[in-house]
């Protein structure tokens, strides 16, 4: 059985991202260098400046955007106080071996580089101490900027939830968001070759409409944020086919993460040892929608050759979250191949039409 084509790569018309309606915030691609011979890999930052309530302000830096990490950790610059680890309540690990320990406090966020004003109230993780690494990170990042659709902490009453910020952007930009990385190398495939990746706040029906392929996400409880009750999702958003030379496992939970720069299989009870992928396998995932969701033509998100530029893989015996049947995290590799929507009003992941649909 041949395998459901890919989206096609896609160029989001210009007419169709403009304020009031949606803003685009750029972001930058960080080569983290390594052999000559292998793939070059990349992290993905967004600049941010913070403000506490008594006006100490962080210096604008840039932040991992991080799709599978929960929640905003920051590095306090500037004047903003540096919490002691007394009053770090908070800690976060994540699979590149970084820890952090952080207080809870809420701060007004701004994105300086964004087409038009923008910004939001939300909790953070200001970090007191830091664990296998040191500031900057990556040589770029003072932090994490979570994109992941969970709560790392908090609870459906009680406002400073550890959430997305995302998601707390004033209407109509907290509707769903876009991340558009624009080929591989990041950028390569936008016109005028080399132009910044970005992220896509506040979604329309005309933008909704250029990605007909909607899997529904898997929902969680709603969480307080500072503005109002936020929608969260689990952090496995869909299920889908893993085939790995041909071998396929039943539906799995996927993890779509813009911080991690290479797919990898975490195994279990489901997903065996036989689908740890090596150089030279083909690797492919089709989503499954959940029963009673509306049809889509079969399609994958990911078909690839590990060892291929840039397909690099992995896999791990288990990973950051506890899923005994095991699940996959893509990696960067879908958001090399064409844009995806994050549509968090209508609890959908979104991709571009198929070529032939």
């Amino acid at each position: 059985m041949s395998t459901p084509p890919l989206p096609p790569p896609f160029q989001i018309p210009a007419n169709l991202i403009s304020a009031p309606a949606s803003i685009v915030i750029p972001l930058h691609a960080i080569p983290l260098g390594g052999p000559a011979t292998a793939p070059q890999n990349y992290k993905l930052g967004l600049l941010v400046q913070a403000t506490d309530d008594q006006g100490h302000a962080s210096a604008a830096q840039l932040f991992e955007f991080d799709t599978g990490g929960q929640g905003f950790w920051m590095h306090p610059t500037g004047s903003l106080p540096k919490p002691a680890i007394a009053d770090c309540t908070l800690q976060i690990s994540y699979t590149s071996g970084i820890s952090y320990l952080a207080q809870p406090v809420t701060l007004r966020l701004t994105f300086p580089e964004a087409t038009a004003t923008l910004g939001t109230t939300v909790t953070v993780g200001v970090i007191g101490k830091i664990e296998n690494a040191q500031f900057p990170i990556f040589g770029a990042f003072y932090g994490d900027f979570g994109a992941a659709l969970q709560a790392f902490t908090g609870d459906a009453a009680t406002p400073g939830s550890l959430l997305t910020a995302l998601a707390q952007l004033p209407s109509p930009y907290n509707n769903g968001f876009i991340v558009d990385v624009g080929g591989y190398p990041p950028g390569s495939r936008s016109a005028g070759s080399g132009a910044q990746p970005r992220v896509i706040v506040g979604l329309t029906d005309a933008l909704r409409a250029c990605f007909p392929q909607a899997v529904p996400m898997n929902a969680a409880a709603p969480y307080a944020g500072q503005s109002g009750p936020v929608n969260t999702f689990a952090e496995t958003l869909i299920q889908a086919i893993l085939t790995v030379n041909g071998a396929s496992t039943p539906p799995i939970g996927v993890v779509f993460d813009t911080g991690a720069p290479q797919a990898r299989v975490h195994t279990g009870n489901v997903v065996g040892d036989q689908f740890k992928p090596n150089t030279g396998d083909t690797v492919t995932l089709v989503p499954v929608p959940p029963a009673g969701a509306a049809p889509v033509p079969p399609f994958a998100v990911l078909d690839f050759v590990v060892g291929n530029p840039p397909n690099g893989a992995g896999s791990a015996s288990q990973g950051a979250l506890n899923i005994p049947a095991g699940y996959i995290n893509t990696g960067l590799n879908p958001f090399y191949s064409f844009p995806l929507m994050f549509d968090l009003q209508n609890g959908l992941v979104r991709f571009p039409a198929l070529s032939n649909s």
